[in-house]
């Protein structure tokens, strides 16, 4: 029985293999086409600009770990604080500069050194050093005011109204009538109390203010003018 059916299925191989045409011709083998890889498409360029994060969303895990994390410009308004408090920290040690001499030394430069008040080293380290101490110690109040009451932009502003008055009356005080006519004593001292308080109220709250005109709290996505995708990171800037 074995026997039979090898002898068929040879049988039918053999037939197989000498299949002819109509014309009588055998059969060619088929042929295979061999596997080509197929280029990307315009469409599937198209769908793979579609999975990228669009400018000013947040990006992906992914994005976050290959692409460059840089900085953005600061708005000019934080550039505007930040010249404010350039022009206090000048006033500050401009004045406090000279006033040792100033407090120590006596209007007609007997002692050789240029003064005004004539009230001598001890009078004039004190109130020197009280003047450093209270313009350390105002910023306190200055922060409480903003947070509680008035807000940091409006202190500022009231503040430095108060700093601006005190510059003027120590300039006041310090012309030569003044002082011949006894008033530069008290008017200094008014003049470095009321500079100590505008101080308090501008120090404390620029840095604030200054942070505050950055409004971004989150990574975005961003197309640089070289056309590179890169992530606009808060901490960066």
């Amino acid at each position: 029985m074995d026997h039979e059916t090898s002898a068929v299925e040879l049988h039918q191989a053999e037939l197989r293999n000498t299949e002819k045409d109509a014309s009588g011709a055998p059969l060619p083998a088929p042929v295979t086409e061999p596997v080509t890889e197929r280029s990307p498409s315009f469409h599937d360029k198209i769908s793979s600009d579609a999975s990228l994060t669009p400018d000013g969303e947040e990006p992906t895990e992914e994005e976050k770990a290959t692409l460059t994390h840089v900085g953005e410009a600061l708005p000019a308004s934080a550039w505007l604080v930040a010249v404010i408090e350039f022009c206090e920290r000048f006033t500050y040690y401009g004045v406090s500069g000279i006033f040792q001499n100033y407090v120590q030394q006596p209007y007609d430069r007997s002692g050789g050194i240029p003064g005004a008040l004539d009230m001598g080293h001890e009078a004039a380290t004190g109130l020197t050093t009280f003047f450093q101490f209270w313009c350390y110690v105002t910023p306190i109040a200055g922060a409480i005011v903003a947070d509680q009451y008035l807000g940091r932009y409006n202190t500022i502003v009231i503040f430095a109204l108060v700093y601006i008055v005190g510059l003027l009356i120590l300039f006041a005080t310090a012309l030569p009538n003044s002082i011949m006519n006894g008033a530069g004593a008290g008017g200094f001292i008014t003049a470095i109390i009321l500079i100590g308080i505008g101080t308090g109220g501008i120090k404390s709250n620029v840095a604030p203010l200054i942070a505050d005109q950055y409004t971004r709290k989150k990574m975005a996505i961003s197309t640089n003018k070289k056309g590179e995708r890169v992530i606009l990171s808060p901490t960066v800037t």
